[in-house]
C-alpha cells in the first residue's frame, strides 16, 4: 500500500490534477492486485486497460494539435 501511495502522490504531483488518478490508476491497481496475489486476468478484463492507454493517446495527439495550430497562428500574427 506504500508504493501504491507513493505512485498516487507521484503523478498528482506531476499533474497537479486530481482528476487523472480515477481514470490512470484504478486499473493500474486492479492489475497490481492481480499480479500480487498470482491470480490470472481473463482476456476481456484487459479491455479496461487498453481503453485507458488508448484514450491517453487520444488526447495527447488532440492537444498536440491544438497547440500546433494557436502556436502557428500566434507566429503569424507577430510577424
Amino acid at each position: 500500500m506504500f508504493v501504491i501511495g507513493l505512485v498516487y502522490s507521484s503523478i498528482f504531483r506531476l499533474t497537479s490534477n486530481i482528476l487523472i488518478l480515477y481514470p490512470f490508476l484504478t486499473p493500474n491497481g486492479a492489475l497490481f492486485t492481480q499480479i500480487k496475489e498470482g491470480l490470472s486476468i481473463p482476456f476481456p478484463a484487459t479491455y479496461g486497460f487498453l481503453d485507458v492507454i488508448l484514450f491517453a493517446i487520444i488526447g495527447l495527439a488532440l492537444i498536440n494539435k491544438a497547440h500546433k495550430k494557436y502556436a502557428s497562428q500566434f507566429v503569424r500574427r507577430t510577424a
